[in-house]
């Protein structure tokens, strides 16, 4: 009876450490849909569709936005390197994003660093980490520093073209240094009313503070001659086009509400509780 207890203790533990601790799968690239976000096959957490972490490509995909700067070349790198190739997929903390897509590091077979170091080394993206996933931030960092040094990508672009990419708070892209008044902005429509998850950064929220002090759409709630104030006005890995209403986002402020995803928090929670039940089983033979 001893014997037969332990042997599905040992069968439990078998088949739920593998789900409980999985940090990898390996993948086949399908598609490449832009120079951060690719599709792949088989599926990852239920999609198709894997945005990299720790990188921010200029956008060359979203209807609503114009094709930036040295996206089309940063598209076509990944499209190069990564389309019909059979990669690796490190995991992070979070393992999706609250439109279902997964976030992942992308490891090529035979090489020592992971693709998305390679985008900031090359100069093809900025850095863009969002905690909890930032296992590998001190090393994007320098990745890109060495592609600033260097003026590579995107690092090289005359002033007036860096100041239309995304400001990631790397000092470049709109709303960074000496790019304030550079890039016309359009003339709102009067009968819209704005609020602060119609604007892509804070920075762009203040300027449309400072074009209208009358503040019509109280970007500044609270007088303080700040425009919205707080967490990122827009979600950090939101996808192309019009995502209408996003699951779990608190309505009328684009923050998201994080579920839990899997991290080591709940892996490590996981793991306690199956230990007790193993306790609690064994307990229960050795008194028969």
């Amino acid at each position: 009876m001893l014997r037969s207890g332990l042997l599905i203790i040992a069968g439990l533990l078998f088949f739920a450490t593998p789900a409980m601790a999985q940090t990898s799968q390996n993948v086949t690239v399908t598609r490449v849909v832009d120079g951060d976000t690719i599709e792949v096959s088989p599926v990852v957490s239920g999609t198709e569709d894997v945005r990299l972490l720790g990188v921010d490509t200029p956008e060359t995909v979203d209807p609503g936005e114009p094709v930036e700067p040295y996206g089309p070349e940063a598209s076509a790198f990944t499209k190069q390197q990564l389309e019909g190739e059979r990669v690796t997929l490190v995991f992070d903390q979070e393992k999706t994003d609250q439109y279902g897509r997964a976030l992942a590091y992308v490891r090529i077979s035979g090489q020592s660093v992971t693709f998305n170091e390679t985008l900031l080394e090359q100069g093809y993206a900025q850095l863009y980490v969002v905690p909890p996933n930032d296992r590998f931030e001190a090393r994007f960092s320098q990745a890109q520093d060495q592609a600033r040094q260097a003026q590579r990508g995107i690092w090289g672009l005359p002033k007036d073209q860096q100041c239309e990419l995304a400001d990631r708070g790397n000092g470049i892209g709109e709303g960074s240094p000496g790019c304030q008044g550079q890039v016309p902005r359009p003339v709102p429509d009067p009968g819209v009313t704005k609020d602060c998850s119609d604007f892509r950064s804070q920075a762009e929220a203040q300027a449309e503070l400072e074009r209208d002090p009358n503040d019509p759409n109280n970007l500044d709630g609270d007088g303080d001659g700040k425009a919205c104030e707080g967490p990122p006005v827009r979600d950090q890995y939101a996808p192309e086009g019009d995502v209408g209403n996003p699951k779990d986002v608190i309505p009328g402020t684009g923050v998201r509400r994080v579920p839990p995803t899997g991290g080591a928090p709940y892996l490590a929670l996981g793991a306690l509780v199956l230990l007790g039940v193993v306790l609690i089983a064994v307990r229960g033979i050795l008194r028969r």
